[in-house]
């Protein structure tokens, strides 16, 4: 039987290190990895080499798995159908090798690759789905597919919109060993709306297929936290409603009024909120919750109070605070994307002080005009 994967002691009918450089994969090393169609491991023994700790691959083949443990006995091998990616499948119908596999309902990886098997399921977009219920949080799904081109399309007979893609998003193509169904762009487009994905570049193509490779990258969707954390009076308030309509907008000095309204609001935070008794100075109060270690309770407070949904923080935050602020969000399941707003002329805390002083200032100027009037008479 000829070889698919290329190793230096056996060629193959695709090029294994072209393609291994062409997915941009990312550095394995403490990872764990999951290649789906994994043939004969070549990927699989790379993630090794790359000093992954955990390697699995997973195939319909039993004969290339056979090899592959042979090749790399170090890493784990399963003949089995793809449905063992289900969670709701995993323990029992996913194949001859599923009650000894590693893919139980609980089982995720840092990295999944699947690299020219996608068009071999019989629901793409179901796979995928499988795929990406597997991934650790901050984990990805790296897909080598086959897109069809306009020309593709129209050589299979296929109706084509004003973009040229085929209106179903899906083209059967003849290969020379087969049929199979590819997407266009809108249908990888449509097949993982669900996702945040990336088209990283070409692939490499496979001899006897005309369907274009391309790599995508694909992660589970986060939501946004926008941080608006320059100093009072830089315009957070108005570029927060003004930018955001409709996105929940939780404000900074609303959190402390809160706090210091409700120690079962905010526990940790109550009796900080409380000693504050100068509210027209909540900057110093917000340098405090970095000197007492309490700012991961003060952005769980600020994800709670937006339901974990996207959110718009308004608040001062200071400069040599803000990483660690915008790491808090992160830790909580967020994608935090900080905006620099002008600093103002003079903050509204600078204007307050002034005028203290300026009213002091004036009155002693009255008084002294008053005195002056009264020795003139």
């Amino acid at each position: 039987m000829a070889a698919y994967q290329s190793f230096p002691d056996q060629p193959g009918d695709s090029a294994s290190f072209a393609k291994l450089a062409s997915l941009a994969l990312p550095p394995l090393s403490g990872l764990s990895f999951l290649d789906v169609g994994c043939n004969e491991g070549f990927f699989c023994g790379y993630a090794s080499f790359d000093a992954a700790v955990r390697v699995v691959g997973i195939d319909r083949d039993p004969e290339a798995v056979a090899r592959a443990r042979e090749r790399f006995p170090y890493c784990d091998f399963f003949a089995c159908d793809w449905g063992i990616l289900d969670p709701s499948r995993a323990d029992g119908d996913g194949g001859a090798d599923a009650a000894a596999s590693p893919l139980g309902a609980d089982r995720r990886f840092d990295v999944i690759l699947c690299a020219s098997a996608l068009h071999y399921a019989a629901d793409q977009p179901a796979l995928v789905a499988s795929m990406m219920s597997r991934l650790q949080p901050g984990g990805v799904l790296i897909l080598e597919i086959g897109v069809a081109s306009p020309e593709i399309c129209a050589d299979a007979g296929q109706e084509t919109g004003s973009d040229g893609s085929a209106g179903s998003g899906w083209v059967s193509v003849r290969r020379s060993i087969d049929t199979r169904r590819f997407p266009t762009w809108a249908g990888v487009s449509a097949m993982l709306a669900p996702y945040a994905w990336k088209h990283m570049g070409s692939g490499v193509s496979q001899i006897g297929d005309p369907v274009r490779r391309e790599v995508v990258h694909v992660r589970p969707t986060r939501p946004f936290a926008v941080l608006l954390m320059g100093a009072p009076g830089s315009g957070k308030s108005t570029a927060a409603r003004r930018l955001f309509p409709g996105v929940r907008v939780v404000s900074g000095d609303g959190l402390w009024a809160l706090a210091r309204a409700s120690a079962a609001a905010a526990p940790s935070l109550h009796a900080l909120a409380a000693s504050q008794t100068d509210w027209l100075r909540l900057d110093q109060l917000t340098r405090r919750i970095f000197e007492s270690d309490l700012w991961r309770d003060y952005a769980a407070l600020a994800v709670r109070e937006a339901g974990g949904h996207d959110l718009v923080f308004d608040g001062y935050i200071p400069a040599d605070c803000r990483e660690r602020f915008a790491g808090a969000f992160e830790a909580l399941g967020y994608l935090p994307l900080p905006l620099e707003t002008p600093a103002p002329t003079c903050s509204p805390n600078e204007l307050s002080c002034r005028a203290r002083v300026e009213s002091r200032k004036y009155q002693l100027f009255l008084s002294a005009c008053a005195a002056v009037r009264k020795r003139r008479r």
